[in-house]
This record gives structure tokens, sequence and C-alpha cells, in this order.
């Protein structure tokens, strides 16, 4: 440190371009593309489960320590000398982030506004305006974390690491500034250190959440490390060879940390510590002739953020369109798109007024398409989300809460079919085979006690009470022989508080479970003269799963002509383990009683984990992420009602 306290600047001499730093750069953003692709692109000879670059996402933390190395260099250098201005600093600092930014935001608000349906395309005007405001972390915070499948649906979601840094530098320069005023510029170095060891204390001690990982505080040791490598003394009297034996074995530890590290539901700064480390340290043997320093990773390097940022918006309207199986062409149109954006847009850093005019606009076009609810004259005639459920469900006009309805075809009653949402959709499928008879309630689950959730209807106490008395009704004075039931099962099971206040069941999921084995068993040995069927856990769809089909059924002739090729996927690899679990438990209710049977639903549309969303005519098999469509329910409901004819045979 003694160079450091007689205020000699270590790695300051000369402004030298550091090829090794901008070879980092590719090595960076080359791992989150690669993250991304294979996230979402499997190659299908080597199967489903294949995951390269499960770590790819590393290349932000790289990232993260590169700029907090180049910050801390600018604003010591400047404030050793005298010469530093926040303004200054602030206006370079928009000058390299905005132009690029503000033409993506563009591009995208422009190829949405054919392919986005209005709820999404709202949403994607909100993305702009955080994302041109640099507050997009605090939001995407909020969401179920950045390691979902639902996140292809946000085509701005990769601008949160833009907002964490542009934070950074809001927040950092008048940190040291004032530091360096109050104490010694002498003491930089010491106070840095202490920065750094507050933030990565907090991320390692603190909850551990999918927000977490979107949070300044969370994330700043990493910006951090990078000023504290720059302070620090530069290696002395370290051989070439060594030098070059330390950079291969620090590339290897952040290619490794890519390939093997698998994502997290939350964030964990243990499972990047060895790239970010290896990052740091390769920043600080600064490196003069690198391996990195070969034309092609420099030329990446260059046009290292133009591709971070076109690259998210692309595999998400890829996903929309079921273009992502195109992996050579997407990746070269990332290519060149990066290439017209550093020549055209990054290099002319001399925008002042005009862009800060455009900028503005920008704003205003995101807002007033928020405003509008994302319409624009080529999505207006697509579904919304609430018109495509009551367009595809397949329980639409059957009424609920708790009334009894009697199918459509006379003659005595087939079944009795009893539950919530998961029931009613296989009544219009029903009405088209046989009588049946029905008693539904949407959003509860009622064996004696009042079960239900916060979203469901107005009076769900009064309509659970009511389907209680009406299912008991019928059970005692029809002669059924078949009871078929079905809810969603790990709505009520899972360990929540999101149930009505006026409950009386048990908010503990193990007292819940005890209560629900109970309940069944009652119920088969008071009516033990009928034969129920329980209807297991249906799986979770993906939630942009039904988009590609929205684009093909459109009722706008232009854009029916534009997407009458589109092949949309018909199926998916669903995460199976929350079904599984329920209906394992569901299974071994049925056991214990002989007139309880239980059907798996999931049998009907999987295969392994790949799941049917689609038919072999392109209509979707789910209406939501959850309930069945007409479609689906016909396919479902036709295995069921061959479950069943088994049975009773």
């Amino acid at each position: 440190m003694k160079a450091i306290l007689n205020n000699q600047l270590p790695n300051s001499s000369n402004k030298v371009f550091r090829k090794d730093i901008n070879g980092l750069r590719a090595v960076a953003v080359l791992g989150v593309l690669l993250f991304h692709l294979f996230s979402y692109f499997k190659i299908e000879h080597l199967g489903p489960q294949v995951d390269l670059f499960s770590g790819g996402y590393v290349g932000v933390d790289i990232f993260f320590v590169i700029s907090g190395f180049l910050m801390t260099s600018i604003i010591v250098k400047r404030l050793r000398t005298g010469s530093f201005s926040l303004w200054d600093f602030w206006k370079r600092r928009a000058s390299r982030i905005c132009p690029a930014l503000m033409v993506l935001v563009i591009l995208v608000l422009f190829i949405g506004a054919f392919i986005q349906i209005p709820h999404d395309y709202r949403e994607t005007g909100r993305e702009s305006l955080r994302a041109l405001f640099f507050i997009s972390n605090f939001w995407f915070a909020r969401d179920q974390g950045y390691f979902t499948n639902a996140v292809i649906d946000q085509p701005l979601l990769h601008t949160w690491s833009l907002s964490v840094e542009w934070q950074f530098y809001l927040i950092y320069p008048i940190l040291l500034l004032l530091w360096g005023k109050i104490f010694s510029l002498k003491t930089l170095p010491y106070f840095i250190a202490i920065l750094f060891g507050i933030s990565l204390t907090l991320s390692l001690f603190l909850p551990n959440s999918p927000a977490s990982y979107f949070m300044l505080h969370m994330r700043a040791w990493e910006l951090l490390l990078g000023g504290i490598i720059f302070v620090l003394p530069p290696p002395s009297r370290i051989s070439h060879c060594k030098i070059k034996t330390f950079e291969i074995l620090s590339l290897t530890v952040i290619v490794l940390n890519m390939v093997l590290v698998r994502p997290m539901d939350g964030w964990e700064p243990l499972s990047v510590l060895p790239a970010v480390f290896a990052c740091a340290f390769m920043l600080w043997l600064k490196v003069e002739h690198s391996l990195l320093s070969a034309r092609v990773f420099q030329f990446m390097g260059k046009i290292s953020y133009s591709m971070y940022l076109i690259h998210w918006p692309v595999i998400a309207f890829c996903s929309i369109l079921n273009l992502l199986q195109n992996i050579v062409p997407i990746i070269a149109f990332i290519f060149i798109y990066s290439c017209i954006s550093y020549y055209c847009i990054e290099i002319k850093r001399h925008w002042h007024w005009t862009m800060i005019l455009i900028y503005i606009a920008v704003i205003v076009i995101a807002q007033l398409n928020v405003k509008n609810k994302g319409q624009t004259p080529f999505n207006a005639s697509y579904l919304t989300d609430q018109s495509y459920r009551e367009q595809y469900y397949g329980g639409r006009g059957i009424p609920e809460k708790g009334q009894i309805y009697t199918g459509i075809k006379p003659g005595q009653p087939y079944l009795l079919l009893a539950g919530d949402s998961f029931a009613r959709q296989y009544a219009n499928f029903f009405n088209e085979q046989f009588s049946f008879t029905a008693v539904l309630s949407d959003g509860q689950l009622n064996f004696g006690t009042v079960w239900c959730v916060h979203n469901s209807n107005t009076d769900k106490i009064a309509s659970s009470k009511r389907y209680f008395k009406n299912l008991q009704y019928e059970l005692n004075t029809i002669a059924y022989s078949k009871v078929m039931i079905a809810h969603n099962w790990s709505l009520y099971l899972k360990q929540d508080n999101n149930f009505a206040e006026e409950n009386t069941f048990p908010l503990d999921q193990k007292q819940r479970r005890q209560a629900l084995v109970k309940a069944l068993h009652n119920l088969a040995d008071k009516f033990s003269d009928k034969q129920f069927f329980i209807i297991g856990q249906t799986f979770k769809t993906y939630a942009g799963s039904a988009k590609c089909t929205i684009l093909k059924h459109n009722r706008n002739h232009f854009m029916q002509k534009l997407f009458a090729n589109l092949n949309c996927p018909h199926t998916y690899a669903i995460d199976l383990t929350e079904a599984q679990k329920v209906n394992r438990y569901l299974q071994d209710i049925c056991q214990k009683r002989s007139n309880l049977h239980f059907i798996d639903t999931n049998i009907a549309l999987c295969k392994g984990n790949q799941c049917r969303i689609i038919d072999n005519n392109d209509m979707p098999i789910f209406s939501d992420e959850w309930h069945l469509s007409l479609t689906g329910a016909k396919i479902v409901g036709g295995y069921i009602l061959d479950k069943i004819k088994e049975t009773s045979d």
C-alpha cells in the first residue's frame, strides 16, 4: 500500500488501450448470449435436457467488475488532479449508454406493435419507460425472478443491468468526492474497500430471493471489486511466463463457471465468485500480450455493448414467432445489428440536444402506448388476455358460485361433476356427450369447511357454503353412481396465506394436507355406494405458449396474411415437478379407500416432460397458464371418460 499512501496512482501512467479488458468484454457478452440462447434453444439430437452455458449469466458480473475498474480509474485520476466534474462524468456516461439504448427501445416498440398482443405491448411500453429512466431493476425485482420461462415475454428485461450501473454511476462518484473532501484522497482505497465489504456482506447474509438478483446493494461489491483492483499496486517481478500461466488459469475458471454453474432461484453470490475474482485478477495482472488480443476477441469486445442490447429482444420476439430453432440466422442478425449499432451510433458521442429531444420523444411515445393500453392499428384485432380466456376456456358460459347446473342433454345423469374452475372446464365437453349434473364454485375447495382464495368471486364465502350445501343435497338425493371431483389442488395445498380471512381452515400446510385426507376419506365412507374419481393436478404451462396461436387467429386481414405460415410449436418442455408431487399425494389418499380413484390427466398430454400445448389444427389446448380450452377439454376429458369406463367395467 506504500505506493497508494505516497499518492502514486497504480495503473495510471499513460492512457493505454487495454486489449485484455476489451477481450474480457467479448468473453462476458458471449457468455450471456450463449446462456440465453441455450436456455430456450435445445439441441434436438442431444435431447431436451441439454442446457449448455447454464452459468453464462456470470458475463453480467464480469461486465460489472470491468465497469467498476474503469469508472474508478476515471474518477480517482481526476480527483487527484483536481479536474473531476460530476456533471462532466454523468454527461460522458449518458453519451456512452443512452444513444444505443434509445435506438434499441425504438426498435422494440416498432416490432412489438405488430407481433405483441395489446396487454403485452402495454407492458413493453412500461418496460421502455423504466429502461429509459434506468429504474427497470426495481420493477423486475417484483416479478418471479430472472431464471424462469415467463421472463421471455419481457423484451427489455436485460436493461436491469444498465439500471444497476447507472445507479452506481450516480452514487459512487458523489461518495468518493465527499470522502476526499472530508477526509483525504490518500484514504480512498480504504473507503472503497469498506464499501466493498458492506455490499458483499449484504449479498452473503441477507435472505436470498429472486429480487436480490436485480438490486444495486446486492451487486455493488462486484463494481467495487473492480475499483479495488484499480487502486491496488500493480504486480511487480512477475515473469512473462507466470503472467501467461495466471491468465490461462483465470480464463479457465471463467469458462468453467459459465459451463458448470446451474441457474438458481435467487441471487447467490457464491456461485459467481470464481468468475468474478478471476476477472479481477486478470485486470490486476494487466496482461500486455493477452490471449484475448486476437482480432476476433477485440472486435467482439468493441461491439459487446450493442450485442448485449440487441440479443435479448431478438430472443424474446423469436420466441413469440417460434423461430428460436433458427439459431444461425439469429446469431447472424445479432452480429450484423451490433456492427451497425457500434459504427453508426456508439462511436458518435456528440449528440447534444438532438439526442435529448429524441430521447424525450421516445419516452412520450412509450407513455402514449401505455395510456392506449397497448393497442395499435396492427394489433388491435388480437385477442386480449381476458377475451382469449373467455373465448377458449372450456367452461365458458357454465354457471358457478355453488349453483346446481343440469346439462343440456335429457335423461338420467351419467355423473356428478364437482369442484372449482378446474372442474368447470369440462362442462361444455360433457354437454356434447351425455346428461350430467354439476355443482361448481371457482377459486375454492369445500368439504365442510370454507376454503377459498382472495381472487375468487365477490361473494366467495356465501358461494362456498352454497356449493357444499348443494353438493350434499345432490349426493344424498340423486342416485349417482359416479362422482368426478377436480380442483387446482396445488393452490390449496401450498404453504401460503392467500386465503380469505373468514375461512376456518388452518393455514399451516401440514394441517391443511391432513384435513384434505380426512375430508376425502369421510366423503368416501359416507357415500360408500358411489365411485369418486379424483382428477389430478394439471401442469402449469409456459406463460407465452399461446402467443403464437393468437397471432395465427387474429382478425386483421393484413396481419392474418403476414402470419398465415407461422409454425406454432405443439409441445413444450414443462416442469412437472410440482404437479407430480401433488398427484402422488392424491394417489396415496385414494389408495386408502376402494371407492376413491385417482386419474392423472397429465398422461393425456405429456410424454416425459414434453407436453402438448397446441393441437394438430393449431388450436390452443389451454386458455391460460392453468385452464384447459374447449379443445383441451375434449382431449383430456376423453381420456378421463375412458379411465372412468375402465374402472366401471
